[in-house]
């Protein structure tokens, strides 16, 4: 989730965060609804994190 995101409001997101089983929520600050392309390194990081962990 881009903090800053203007398409998604922060209340779907967290909607969707509940609505799909083990999934996270991951709010990122100064990025808006492209957090792939606004902010590459950390996207991937997480994406990373959240596959090492193996919660899916």
């Amino acid at each position: 989730m881009a903090e800053a995101d203007d398409m998604l409001p922060l209340e779907d997101a967290e909607k969707f965060q509940r609505s799909i089983a083990c999934s996270q929520l991951i709010k990122l600050k100064n990025c808006g609804h492209a957090p792939q392309i606004e902010q590459p390194q950390i996207t991937s990081q997480q994406i990373l994190h959240f596959l090492n962990i193996g919660n899916f």
